[in-house]
């Protein structure tokens, strides 16, 4: 068993992880969608690319070209961020898990969709743009996974009236 000194087993996140992973990375690929488009509109452009995105988004799809990505994204979380010091007087599982969803929809999503070369890369991926190479696009991702400098959740100097200001609020139970 995986588990952490002093607080959950580490394996409780691993299995809500592994178990929602097509939700999370459906979220980057749709808000990654959502920004070509928008920018596609600011430029008055419009083409077939852009109409099977459209259609794309409409349609359950799978999420496997990205699952190494989500891996690493996983990995780099619960080794460097993932605290299991929780707050002893609420439930541990819930923020164990409102942590981690924070942390993917405040942090991840935000840094992927808000630079156009991982748009690009994350739509390459998914057979959504033309590329040389999808294994070149799924590279450049893990690449940038991995150099990521990841911020803390709640800094080491965040005194106990801070908690929570650094990430908006996200609902521990969201609707997938």
């Amino acid at each position: 068993m995986n588990t952490v000194e002093f607080g959950l087993p580490l394996d409780s996140l691993e299995r809500e992880q592994k178990a929602h992973e097509g939700q999370y990375m459906g979220r980057l690929v749709h808000d990654s969608i959502q920004r070509y488009i928008r920018a596609a509109a600011l430029l008055q452009m419009d083409s077939v690319v852009l109409e099977n995105m459209r259609d794309f988004v409409r349609n359950e799809f799978y999420i496997s070209p990205l699952s190494p990505l989500y891996q690493v994204i996983c990995d780099r979380y619960n080794k460097e961020v993932f605290n299991p010091q929780t707050d002893f007087w609420s439930d541990p599982e819930v923020n164990m898990l409102a942590g981690w969803r924070r942390y993917y929809l405040k942090v991840i999503v935000p840094e992927f969709t808000g630079h156009h070369e991982s748009i690009r890369n994350v739509l390459s991926v998914m057979d959504l743009l033309p590329c040389r190479s999808k294994e070149w696009a799924l590279e450049a991702l893990l690449i940038r996974v991995r150099d990521l400098a990841l911020p803390e959740i709640n800094p080491p100097w965040a005194t106990e009236g801070m908690q929570g200001l650094f990430y908006e609020n996200v609902d521990p139970n969201p609707d997938w």
